[in-house]
Parts: C-alpha cells; structure tokens; sequence
C-alpha cells in the first residue's frame, strides 16, 4: 500500500529535522566571507574573479550542500499550478526567507523587485520567496497570500508553515538569504539579509560558471494573480484615520498612496495625493502631491501630519492652503538610532504611527524600533 497525502508530508518533514545543513562545517557559505574580501577590492574585474574563485571551492567542496523537497508540504502562491523542487533544477534560485510581521523583510522587498525585474526574461534564474512564520497566525496562508497582494511581491512565495525549509538549511533570522545552485545545493547564505549589490554579481557569476548545467524551462508564473487590482477598489488597505474641528474624517488610504477626506456621512469631500493611486515623494497642491504607502496621520491645528512610511520621511499637510510638505527625513531610508539634525536633513527608517502632543510631534520608526 502507498504513503497517503499525510504520512508523505509526515515523512518529508522528518527528513527536515536531521541536522541543518549550516552545522555540518558549511560555514564557508556565510556571505560576510566573501563580501567582507570583496569590500577591499575596488576593481570590479577584480571582484567578478574574487567571485568566481569562492563558486568554484564552493562547487568542489565534499560536503552535503543539497536542500530537502519538501514541495510538496508548502502551499505555492504566485503561480498557474504548484511547482516541484525538480523543476527548480537546472537554474539559479535566490530563495529569500521572509515574514509578513518583519519590517526588515518588508524593506528588503524593492531590492529583490529590482532583481526581478532584472532576470524576468531569463529563465535560468528564479526568486522564490520563503514564507516562514514568526507567529501563530501568519501560518494561515490566506494571510500570506493577502500579505503578498499587499505589498506587491511579485516573484513566487511558499508558505512554508511548519518552517521545514528553516529548520533544514539552519536559517536563524529573518531575513535571510539563500542562493542556490542548479542541483539545488547551497552557494551562499547571508543571515539577516545582506548586500543585495553583491547578490546580484554573485547570481551573475553563478549563470555564467554553470551556463553548461542551466535549463531555460519557464516556471508558471500567475500574472493574473499577481496583477495589483488595487486601482479597482475605491479603498485599499486603509491603515489610520483621524477628524478635525468639522467633523470630517481622514483616512490613510495606504494601498493607494493618499488620503480621503470623508464628511460626516462619509461621503467623500476630497483627495489629498493621486486620484489615480500613483506613489512618489512630491510636495504641493492636494492634486500634485504624491505619498508611499503612507500609515499614521494626526490631525492638529489645521494641519495633518503624515507618517509617510515607505518615502522615510514625515509630512505636513496644510488643510487651509490646501498644500502637502515635508518636514522631516531625507526620502531615503537610513539608521540614525542617534539623531539630532533638522527637518529634511534628518534620516528616519519606515515612521509609522504618529501624534501631536504638547507642540511636538511624536512618532513610531519601525525600521529602527523607536519613538
């Protein structure tokens, strides 16, 4: 008689609880190796052959460096039909270990689009993002999946909900990256994410020195399910809201990068930023005004102050001129956990909820763990 569905998902996630694949004196895998000699090297011919040479000990190591299937224990998000680690074979996976609750993993998501969009056209290369929970809840993949819509990832994702993936490789952090070779063995880890710059010459590399071992087989990558329908929805992901002296309501309409003005029957009054869901860093006028993924607002005397989280940055909006500016952080995010500079000079890191107390403004910064 064969393994029902349950004993062969059983199975497959007792093959993952031998001993990590990292504890098995693979330490050579660590990126900080290798990106630490390439920070001394300034000539890029230089690094690619740095590179090349790490790929090549990788490569003739005697060591076990192959990732258990466990295919088919996850439930696959951003594709036609589910995918075997089989049809991984014959390509350059960068898997990249992540949770939906990481702020860390969120920022790490635009620099992983970048490379995506770099490598969409060629099939040898493949991101799969490995959702890996932290809590109770982000197990449920309905999460996971209304997780990936929202913050618009755009490669595949597993929800890996037991971690199987995790525990086998030896992850300890989230987020975490993986590359992986053509028979789905183990070329370079970076613990806590990493430089992605240097991923991307690694992942070049690693095409080139295993071009003869690479199969062009194109993974059936849902576009429908992954086209953002948020344009078609009046709201989208609304975060926060606040009122003024009128009654009027403001709501952070963060999925589409602006607030609605609502009056008391909750008709809507105004837009403040894109009527059309654009994103941007623009100060002005309430139609030239453009916000990004903002969360926290705070309504205080006449004005509304923005926590604008993915521009780094907080805003002011002036209800009476009706005009948006930015009054703190530089547009791009940093780690200040110091601080002290003025207005625009500022580098804040994701700021999320805010108010006004006492004249001062007072906020969240997720990217950095403070108020």
């Amino acid at each position: 008689m064969g393994q029902t569905e349950s004993s062969k998902k059983q199975s497959e996630k007792s093959n993952t609880e031998h001993v990590p694949l990292l504890e098995t004196g693979t330490v050579v895998f660590n990126q900080s190796m290798l990106f630490s000699r390439l920070d001394n090297l300034e000539d890029e011919e230089q690094q690619k052959e740095e590179i090349r040479n790490y790929i090549d000990t990788i490569n003739n190591l005697d060591v076990n460096r192959q990732i258990y299937d466990v295919s088919k224990s996850v439930d696959w998000l951003n594709v036609k039909k589910d995918i075997s680690f089989e049809e991984l074979r014959g390509k350059i996976v960068l898997l990249d270990f992540w949770t939906y609750c990481c702020i860390n993993c969120i920022h790490l998501i635009p620099e992983l689009h970048h490379i995506d969009e770099k490598y969409r056209d060629d099939p040898r290369f493949s991101i799969i993002g490995v959702h890996s929970p932290k809590f109770e809840n982000e197990k449920d993949t309905a999460n996971v999946a209304n997780a990936i819509k929202k913050l618009g990832i755009n490669h595949i994702c597993i929800n890996d909900s037991e971690s199987m993936l995790w525990h086998n490789i030896g992850i300890s952090g989230w987020p975490s990256l993986v590359l992986l070779g053509p028979n789905l063995d183990l070329l370079l880890i970076s613990l806590g994410g990493g430089k992605l710059s240097y991923f991307e010459s690694v992942i070049e590399q690693a095409l080139s020195f295993y071009s003869d071992s690479l199969t062009d087989t194109i993974l059936p990558l849902d576009d429908d399910q992954i086209r953002d329908d948020r344009k078609k929805e009046y709201l989208s992901y609304p975060t926060s809201l606040t009122i003024d002296g009128d009654e009027n309501i403001y709501v952070a309409d963060s999925g589409h990068h602006r607030i609605l003005v609502l009056d008391s029957s909750f008709a809507v009054i105004d837009i403040i930023g894109s009527a059309s869901g654009e994103c941007g860093l623009v100060d002005g006028s309430y139609e030239d005004s453009r916000f990004n993924n903002l969360q926290g607002i705070y309504f205080y005397n006449d004005a509304l102050y923005v926590a604008d989280t993915d521009n780094h940055s907080l805003r002011k909006v002036d209800t009476l001129e009706r005009t948006v500016s930015t009054i703190a952080g530089t547009g791009k995010r940093g780690m200040d956990y110091e601080g002290g500079k003025e207005g625009m000079d500022q580098i804040l890191s994701s700021p999320w909820g805010i108010v006004v107390h006492e004249e001062s403004v007072v906020f969240s910064m997720a990217g950095q763990h403070q108020v």
